[in-house]
């Protein structure tokens, strides 16, 4: 009998070290512990991947802003460059052809023409700043394409 109160005693040896009471009791501030590390672990990699999806979508909005700036910019370049067109085709040459019958008006062309006509086979019959108002003159219609006694040139 001695050999079953050995193993009675044993089982019941066994018993306690196996209840759950015993194992929550040496081992309460343990799985405490664990379920904090791991519980502020979880909440901490939620706020990093809440930040990184934050920052990805700012970045995605600053790329599609820079985008439509791009946009913006060069559509205001070609509205320019059409309006610039229209300015070129429409009103520059109304106005370089008033502003040639101005300066028509206001120089003695006809004089200026005379004494070139005059001084055709002579080299000394024009002063240096005749020669220089012909020249600016002769520039300015030149490259404007109005023909002082004409009007607007077509080329």
């Amino acid at each position: 009998m001695l050999g079953c109160r050995f193993l009675e005693a044993e089982l019941q040896d066994m018993d306690r070290v196996l209840s759950g009471r015993e194992i929550w009791k040496r081992h309460k501030k343990k799985v405490y512990f664990t379920i904090g590390v791991l519980g502020s672990g979880y909440l901490l990699y939620k706020l990093y991947d809440a930040h990184k999806r934050r920052l990805s979508d700012l970045e995605r909005e600053l790329a599609q802003e820079r985008e439509n700036d791009e946009l913006i910019k060069a559509h205001m370049q070609a509205h320019f460059g059409n309006i610039q067109r229209i300015a070129d085709t429409a009103t520059l040459p109304h106005s370089m052809l008033y502003l040639s019958s101005r300066v028509a008006e206001e120089l003695d062309l006809l004089h200026l023409t005379e004494q070139l006509i005059r001084g055709k086979g002579q080299s000394n019959s024009l002063s240096s700043s005749e020669k220089l108002v012909i020249g600016l003159l002769y520039n300015f219609f030149h490259t404007s394409n109005v023909d002082p006694l004409l009007g607007w040139m077509d080329e």
